[in-house]
């Protein structure tokens, strides 16, 4: 496991691009909100990334059946933490 001081919005930017055009296939609208001016944390990105990666593929599994389709992706600030929020809507 590798620390770096990174950004959790470049991350979560680059985990949506992973996963854009298969939600757009499948008709899940991806609401995102990320913070601005959040700063930078010291953390894994591959792992930050498989683990974003992982809650948008089970939140995919769980609308198959649903016709509201919406997956969040939020960071936000909250008890001077930088926080990370994947969820799904029906």
């Amino acid at each position: 496991m590798s620390l770096i001081s990174t950004s959790m919005n470049e991350i979560a930017r680059k985990t949506i691009k992973l996963v854009e055009e298969e939600l757009r296939e499948k008709g899940i609208e991806l609401n995102v909100h990320l913070a601005s001016s959040l700063p930078k944390v010291f953390a894994d990105p591959a792992r930050i990334e498989q683990s974003i990666l992982n809650l948008v593929k089970n939140a995919m599994q769980a609308m198959e059946k649903s016709d509201k389709k919406v997956i969040c992706i939020s960071t936000f600030i909250e008890d001077d933490m930088v926080k990370l929020s994947v969820s799904d809507v029906e």
